[in-house]
């Protein structure tokens, strides 16, 4: 449970010249609302809170963590919208946000995040288009025949005909 802004126990908090650049505190059985607290750590480059209970709205202000590369909020139970103001962390290259209940469409802010690589939104109630800066590829994923959203590296061609790939994220989308 959070209190204060802080996790009550400290394991999994790496701090680098006086500044915390990871935090690692999956399965902890983390309960409430995600603070606000994390804006306030600008040299951030790792936030690992998956498979806790963490519940509500995505906080707007992740986004001012310029520096954050990996963000991994699946396995909760956030609700809502992915907010506009993600589009802000640029240096984002790993956003895992599948297994909550998140709704809404992917939101054009996103399209900033040019060196994101990986993208998940699976297991969410996310309605309408995919963004258009988000190139198509369509593949079956074996484990399971629902359709999902992920976005990562592919090899794959696309409806097009040209090859995914070249350091390029890609959105894949499995179908039935």
């Amino acid at each position: 449970r959070w209190r204060d802004g802080l996790p009550d126990s400290m394991h999994g908090v790496v701090v680098e010249n006086g500044h915390v650049t990871k935090l690692m505190l999956s399965s902890n059985n983390l309960t409430g609302r995600l603070p606000d607290v994390f804006a306030q750590l600008p040299q951030l480059r790792v936030l690992y809170l998956s498979h806790n209970r963490l519940s509500g709205a995505l906080p707007p202000s992740l986004g001012s963590l310029l520096l954050l590369e990996h963000l991994d909020l699946s396995h909760n139970k956030f609700s809502g919208a992915i907010p506009d103001q993600w589009g802000g962390m640029l240096s984002l290259k790993r956003l895992l946000l599948d297994h909550n209940s998140l709704t809404s469409s992917v939101p054009s802010t996103l399209n900033c995040l040019c060196k994101l690589k990986w993208i998940d939104l699976t297991h969410n109630r996310m309605t309408g288009p995919l963004p258009d800066f988000l190139d198509f590829v369509p593949v079956r994923r074996p484990t399971n025949g629902r359709v999902a959203w992920w976005l990562g590296e592919a090899a794959e061609t696309n409806s097009s005909g040209k090859a995914g790939g070249g350091g390029k994220a890609k959105i894949v989308r499995h179908e039935q």
